[in-house]
């Protein structure tokens, strides 16, 4: 039953979507699973432990695809300036949503910023074009928190909450992939592969890519790498066989 329900979810979608349906059949099975874990010390079988995750299927678009420059810049552009300065922080800082939001003035200190992660404090360094567009914004800082909304009725600045946040990034990047401004599948998360992407063009080493990401999987690390060394040959290969290519 389990499996017919995850299988109807994957064909269907939720809510008449049917994009990464395959996500929202693996969200279904993780709720049942968990469900009967809690359950666990009250039965003998669990029902819910042989029904597998559906993989993504070779076609499906790529999920939290990195960022290109062009894509970056024309988000800082168009965006409100409060979004923009979210995304701006993420991309700069490869941060989560869910840090990005609570980020205190602070915690931006002579040149670096100190988040916090499972206890521990997790130094960044800021790079001089974040710096170039937070330095202003200190001077008339209203609010502890550096990403704040405008206020809607009393026009005091509030702290956007994650939801409040996601939505009004995915407002903006709905219509500029609308307006044929950027591509498609771009989340939030995907500047954390922005950065990463950007630092192996860089030559950056694994080591100093796991100290941008602070708590980037080995694996995660190993995908990046294998793009880059991809691109690398491919462009190597290319100007071998075309001798007038650079």
């Amino acid at each position: 039953g389990f499996e017919a329900v995850r299988d109807i979810v994957l064909a269907h979608g939720t809510s008449g979507n049917k994009i990464n349906c395959y996500r929202s059949a693996n969200f279904y099975l993780t709720v049942i699973k968990r469900m009967f874990r809690v359950m666990a010390k009250h039965l003998d079988y669990n029902p819910a432990y042989h029904p597998r995750d559906i993989l993504p299927l070779k076609h499906t678009a790529v999920s939290n695809r990195p960022w290109t420059i062009n894509e970056f810049e024309t988000f800082m552009k168009e965006a409100h300036p409060t979004i923009s300065l979210g995304v701006a922080i993420g991309g700069f800082l490869a941060l989560r949503i869910s840090d990005v939001v609570k980020l205190s003035w602070s915690a931006r200190n002579n040149g670096e910023f100190m988040i916090t992660k499972t206890a521990q404090q997790h130094p960044i360094t800021e790079p001089l074009e974040l710096k170039e567009i937070l330095d202003p914004l200190e001077e008339i800082k209203q609010s502890p928190i550096i990403v704040v909304t405008q206020g809607r009725d009393d026009g005091i600045p509030k702290p956007y909450t994650k939801e409040g946040f996601r939505a009004q990034f995915s407002k903006t990047r709905n219509r500029l992939v609308k307006e044929g401004k950027i591509g498609n599948g771009l989340t939030f998360h995907g500047l954390r592969h922005f950065i990463m992407t950007r630092g192996l063009e860089a030559g950056c080493s694994d080591a100093q890519l796991r100290a941008i990401g602070g708590h980037i999987s080995e694996n995660m690390i190993r995908l990046y790498t294998k793009k880059a060394q991809m691109k690398h040959h491919q462009k190597a290969a290319i100007s071998m066989i075309f001798k007038n290519t650079k």
